[in-house]
């Protein structure tokens, strides 16, 4: 109730989440439209998907934190992603991580971290970004100063360019962890 324009942003909502929504246009004078609808959204990360699925991520792993993440069995996800999220690497603000993530073939790596859990991989969230193709990719990544304690969405994806956090790419893979 009392939206009046067109787009509005709608705030509180629970992640991983499906919602329905209602629509009706006030046409003034008292004079509402039938309602259309139900509308389903659901609350999550951006989609990461491949076309062709033979270039894999092989493993993730990390060393240096508390607690480290060691994803070796992976690889070939359906659709080329994985969801990985029960993995997670847990360390301080100001604490630094060694990742280490293996490639079948030699590609670009990038990995955005959601340090404001805005369920988006903001520009500036992109913590490692290879400057080469190749199969093994190291990274030194720092947990903010301030950060609060919590669960951030980390996002590892591959591909022969530098891939985007989100979309469809023709090779490659994407993994989500925490």
């Amino acid at each position: 109730t009392g939206i009046t324009t067109n787009n509005t942003t709608l705030t509180g909502l629970t992640p991983n989440t499906y919602y329905h929504y209602f629509v009706r246009r006030d046409c003034g004078d008292g004079d509402l439209s039938p309602w259309t609808g139900p509308y389903l959204f659901y609350t999550n990360y951006c989609e990461a998907t491949s076309q062709w699925t033979g270039d894999n991520i092989n493993s993730v792993e990390t060393s240096g934190a508390i607690v480290n993440i060691s994803n070796v069995t992976n690889g070939a996800s359906p659709n080329g992603y994985g969801n990985f999220t029960n993995y997670a690497v847990q360390h301080f603000e100001t604490g630094e991580t060694e990742f280490t993530v293996t490639t079948n073939w030699s590609m670009s790596v990038n990995i955005w971290i959601d340090w404001n859990s805005n369920m988006i991989f903001d520009a500036g969230e992109l913590v490692y970004q290879s400057t080469m193709q190749q199969q093994t990719h190291t990274a030194l990544i720092s947990v903010p100063a301030g950060t609060a304690i919590g669960d951030y969405r980390i996002r590892v994806r591959a591909q022969w360019n530098s891939p985007p956090a989100c979309g469809t790419i023709n090779y490659g893979e994407t993994e989500d962890y925490t």
